[in-house]
């Protein structure tokens, strides 16, 4: 099997990485910026900037990931399933205790139970939407290659 040169292999993940921590500061200055003027950047203009600059940092994405080679892929692919299952694990751990201060059944170790329901709250919320998203690419992965 021919090795290839470098410039043959795709888009640095360094590259890709530094592109996408610009990006984000980027956007976290001018938002402080605009804090720090008075400026109140309305909710709509944030979210499809949000929404805007994610779907960008996606395509980078989908342009390296064409790029690199079946290890490095299968290196990514192993790590995302077990390091982002394990991830959940622990945030589950972190998330049960908190529901039973939010539900006032233990002293709250710091959190009130509001603040406690709100993070619970904001794991699940992540959660269900990363388990839908899941979903929809395992579902669109078969039927693209079951027609």
């Amino acid at each position: 099997m021919p090795t290839q040169s470098p410039a043959r292999r795709g888009p640095s993940l360094i590259k890709l990485l530094l592109t996408c921590a610009l990006i984000g500061a980027v956007m976290g200055a001018a938002g402080g910026l605009a804090d720090g003027l008075g400026l109140t950047v309305p909710l709509v203009v944030s979210s499809v900037a949000v929404l805007a600059l994610g779907v960008l940092i996606l395509w980078l994405s989908a342009r390296w990931w064409a790029g690199v080679d079946e290890a490095v892929r299968e290196a990514h692919k192993f790590s995302w399933f077990w390091g982002g299952s394990a991830g959940m694990i622990v945030v589950g751990a972190v998330a049960l205790p908190l529901l039973r201060v939010a539900r006032g059944a233990v002293d709250g170790f710091g959190f009130t139970p509001a603040d406690a329901g709100m993070f619970v709250n904001g794991v699940g919320f992540t959660l269900a939407l990363m388990l839908v998203g899941y979903g929809l690419c395992w579902a669109g992965w078969w039927i693209i290659r079951n027609r």
